[in-house]
């Protein structure tokens, strides 16, 4: 009788260990491929230099389709977005910034810069549970 306790105890333990290795880290709730970026700005798209001038600034999200605000910081003031499920924004205004998305395309329009002092505005998008952040610095 030993024999079969071996038996299905090793037959047991091969079950397990072909358990254990076939989950893989993509096959994980939640593991999300992070958002990629297209515009015809040059260099890092998550991290804008603006000019004291302003502008108007658009991305494109090429791996997700529908984004939403998950909250903007202006001036180290947060506005949060989707605390309450009936709260959907799509276009966000702030003292000096109006922020939009329309399905995949990020639109920043940042206002001339009069204050003397360096501006900061981070903007954070969700699809699903991916999420990323674009920060936006005006010079003074």
């Amino acid at each position: 009788m030993t024999k079969w306790k071996y038996l299905v105890f090793t037959v047991f333990m091969l079950c397990l260990t072909a358990l254990i290795s076939g989950c893989h880290k993509s096959d994980l709730v939640g593991d999300w491929e992070p958002m990629r970026w297209q515009s015809d700005l040059s260099g890092d798209l998550h991290k804008l230099s603006v000019p004291t001038s302003g502008g108007t600034y658009k991305l494109r999200c090429t791996n997700y389709t529908k984004l939403r605000f998950a909250s903007i910081t202006h001036d180290k003031s947060t506005v949060g977005i989707g605390k309450d499920a009936e709260i959907i924004a799509y276009h966000i205004t702030t003292k000096w910034s109006d922020v939009a998305l329309e399905n995949n395309i990020l639109t920043i329009e940042v206002s001339p810069n009069t204050t003397g002092r360096v501006r900061r505005l981070v903007v954070r998008v969700s699809a699903g549970d991916a999420f990323d952040q674009i920060v936006v610095t005006q010079s003074k």
